[in-house]
């Protein structure tokens, strides 16, 4: 039997070529092993590659079946490690009722921003006025928190022990407490790194584990999980 995944490959390659260069196309493949980018064009744009891990909210929608009840949804806010806000859109890949991927296509429109503030100038405008629409623009009424993208499991890990350490002092990985590995375990188990192959290990080197601490530690997260109502 054809793999569809692989039609949808095609056409990432397709699509990154025919669009603008400021359009990058990704395909999330969520299937059982793989949970990672598979294609991606223009990746530049997020600075992920093949292999990249799903972003915080392709792993919500998974968890809250999002694309149960939708086919796609549009224009939310996505965010780069460098803080560039893009303008995100998902396309849900089904088949007989199981989610395989998603098609996501995010488009950086800071040049058109630029070219907007500018001819506001020549027309004296004042810049307030052009910063508002640039807000109103890139504004999602449906309040959904902003999609982050990360390039590996490594740059989530490290970005999540950054904004754990946040207004505290940095500690060294090898200084952490149980408490404190154990809170940014959580943390990336919440936004699904444990989905990624491979992603134990590596979360363990970086936080100076052992696989088989870590293991212990996502198993009791999986207890709590399901002591909860």
């Amino acid at each position: 039997m054809a793999d569809i995944m692989n039609e949808y490959r095609n056409l990432v390659e397709f699509l990154g070529k025919v669009l603008p260069k400021n359009c990058e196309v990704a395909l999330q493949d969520v299937r059982a092993g793989r949970n990672c980018i598979t294609a991606i064009a223009n990746g530049h744009i997020s600075g992920r590659k093949e292999g990249s891990p799903l972003t915080n909210l392709a792993v919500k929608f998974i968890n809250e079946g999002t694309w149960k009840d939708n086919d796609f949804i549009t224009d939310y806010v996505g965010c780069t490690k460098e803080k560039k806000q893009l303008r995100s859109s998902t396309y849900f890949i089904k088949e007989s009722g199981k989610l395989l991927g998603m098609l996501c296509i995010n488009i950086d429109d800071s040049s058109y921003f630029e070219i907007s503030r500018m001819l506001f100038s020549l027309v004296g405008i004042p810049h307030e006025s052009a910063a508002s629409q640039e807000a109103d623009m890139v504004k999602d009424s449906r309040n959904m928190e902003p999609e982050s993208f990360y390039e590996d499991i490594e740059d989530l890990t490290e970005l999540l022990i950054n904004e754990y350490f946040s207004g505290k002092n940095h500690v060294p990985s090898d200084r952490l407490n149980q408490t404190e590995k154990m809170d940014i375990v959580k943390r990336l188990e919440e936004k699904g790194a444990f989905m990624v192959k491979g992603a134990v290990g590596k979360v363990a080197k970086r936080l100076s584990m052992s696989d088989a601490s870590m293991y212990r530690y996502l198993s009791r997260i999986e207890k709590e999980k399901s002591k909860q109502p």
